[in-house]
């Protein structure tokens, strides 16, 4: 099917197994793709669902029929989401084109303090549609949501994705990556048939090989039972008297030391602290967090730890401006559960740092 081209309709457009087009999606596929009656293409709902459909005449003009459903399996194992704040001009165009082919779920543009941009309704509209064809041209199951701009406070606050990182370029904070790999992806159950599912299997009944018939218990005199044995008494092979304790000038009696004293053999100086340069200091190392060896639950940081694998799997990933989130939007950020992460040593655009981080999402979570 790799071969056919691709159209992204709406799902209220179908009806009996037919495909009710647009003007301008006939135009498309019989003028662009110039596709011919009876000619055969894909149709996607963007909820998931594809269908072959053929190209049909009618008097009113072109229709597609559905002619099957076709099983595919092409999107990531992590549900993922950008909240992306605007840049200037029109690179959040190609934000949104580059994040669909990545895979992103739903993006959200933000408005920051940093933010010079003010888009307009037909700008949302237009972002719909570059989502749109880029999931056609990436052979996505699932158009990505393209919310309204909101501002970022509001963004932050009403998150409800379970992970969150917010991409801060300066800093000493851990590395998106770091984050990203010790999360596993939700395994499904196996089913019948696949390799490592063990069928359940009937308990044994009398007259099977294996079978072993429950034992009633020994009485007094069946061989095999031993009888209860009386404690011995003095006098007795085996009888162990107590030992009274040891006195002075007993063989073995070790008297009790008096502490040693300046001056002493083996009595070792207290050492003043080392303090920094010195050979042997461990410079102080920040806590634990969760997925760390030796987590301590009880520790409550100012940077919340990554959450541990496991449960479904839901990521926002916020990426500032030109010029960066500003300090009073992480410190908010953060009091909302996000964790400021690195994507690098290097200063990258607005436009670059959505595409590295949504890579090292791909990169963890692509199916083979």
């Amino acid at each position: 099917m790799a071969q056919l081209q691709r159209l992204a309709i709406n799902a209220a457009k179908i009806s009996n197994k037919s495909i009710d087009l647009s003007v301008e999606q006939q135009h498309y596929l019989h003028r662009v793709l110039r596709l011919q009656t009876g000619e055969k293409f894909i149709a996607m709902d963007g909820r998931g669902h594809w269908w072959l459909a053929v190209l049909e005449a009618q008097e009113t003009g072109l229709i597609a029929s559905i002619i099957e459903e076709i099983p595919v399996d092409k999107e990531l194992a992590v549900e993922v989401s950008l909240m992306a704040a605007l840049p200037k001009g029109n690179g959040f165009d190609e934000v949104v084109r580059q994040a669909t082919e990545l895979g992103v779920a739903s993006i959200v543009p933000v408005t920051s303090d940093r933010t010079l941009l003010k888009p307009s309704p037909q700008k949302v509209d237009r972002w719909r549609r570059i989502a749109a064809e880029a999931a056609e041209q990436s052979e996505r199951q699932f158009v990505p949501t393209i919310l309204e701009p909101i501002s970022f406070d509001l963004a932050v606050k009403d998150c409800g994705q379970k992970y969150r990182y917010i991409c801060v370029a300066r800093g000493d904070n851990r590395h998106l990556w770091d984050c990203l790999i010790s999360l596993e992806p939700p395994q499904p159950p196996l089913v019948r048939g696949e390799p490592g599912l063990e069928p359940p299997q009937p308990p044994l009944v009398r007259g099977e090989p294996g079978f072993d018939p429950p034992q009633p218990p020994l009485v007094r005199g069946e061989p095999g039972l031993e009888p209860p044995q009386p404690p011995l008494v003095r006098g007795e092979p085996g009888f162990d008297p107590p030992q009274p304790p040891l006195v002075r000038g007993e063989p073995g009696f070790d008297p009790p030391q008096p502490p040693l004293v300046r001056g002493e053999p083996g009595l070792e100086p207290p050492q003043p602290p080392l303090v920094r340069g010195e050979p042997g200091l461990e410079p102080p190392q920040p806590p634990l967090v969760r997925g760390e060896q030796e987590f301590d639950s009880a520790f409550v940081g100012a940077v919340p730890p990554c959450p541990p694998p496991g449960g479904e799997l839901s990521i926002v990933i916020a990426i500032g401006p030109e010029g960066g989130w500003t300090e009073g939007e992480v410190k908010r950020a953060i009091e909302f559960g996000f964790e400021p992460v690195s994507l690098g040593s290097r200063i990258l655009r607005a436009v670059t740092a959505p595409i590295v981080a949504l890579s090292l999402v791909g990169t963890i979570f692509e199916k083979s």
